[in-house]
């Protein structure tokens, strides 16, 4: 039988049989094509995103530095950060810096309250320091930004402002509550 006449009897016998793996087959390369041209990116792109966000939450680099290398960079850059924490000794210091900066912002500086407590597990004082001051909103403005540039570790821990009456010559009264870092020990 020539092939011709083979193929002709196969279609008209199996036709419907034919037609449904034609349809499989235009749907296999269909889906074959979707899965290279778009899947197979896609998945590409959030694997590396993954490898990424797993590097940064390590704490590490894409750059592959080792877990001893990181932690001799920590070891480091905390060694630095302690040196930049003065002893107790410096306590006087700070407060003359801060009578200093009222006193350049035009503020009257009259009692600073202060406590402290040891830093659990640590050889660290945390002093809390809280103190009001009197004077234009101007002046208040240079005293706050003075303090926020200071070389030492301060934070603002809480800042009030009210008016006040003209009858006192002020325009304002800040109220300030900071804290600050000192090593404890003999330095």
């Amino acid at each position: 039988m020539p092939p011709i006449e083979f193929l002709r009897q196969l279609w008209f016998g199996h036709r419907v049989l034919l037609s449904a793996v034609g349809l499989i087959l235009l749907a296999n390369i269909a889906l074959g094509l979707t899965l290279q041209q778009y899947l197979v990116p896609t998945v590409n792109e959030r694997e590396q995103q993954l490898i990424q966000q797993q590097a940064e939450l390590r704490g590490g680099s894409v750059t592959g530095d080792s877990p001893a290398q990181l932690f001799a960079q920590g070891e480091k850059d905390l060694g630095a950060f302690r040196a930049k924490i003065p002893t107790h000794r410096e306590f006087t210091g700070l407060i003359v810096e801060l009578q200093n900066l009222a006193d350049e912002a035009g503020l009257d500086l009259a009692q600073i309250n202060y406590n402290h407590e040891q830093e659990k597990d640590s050889d660290l004082l945390r002093y809390t320091l809280t103190f009001t001051l009197e004077g234009s909103y101007n002046a208040v403005k240079q005293f706050v930004h003075a303090l926020e540039q200071s070389p030492r570790l301060i934070s603002i821990k809480q800042i009030g402002l009210q008016g006040v009456g003209q009858e006192s010559g002020t325009d304002v009264r800040l109220q300030l509550s900071l804290e600050t870092f000192f090593r404890a020990g003999v330095s």
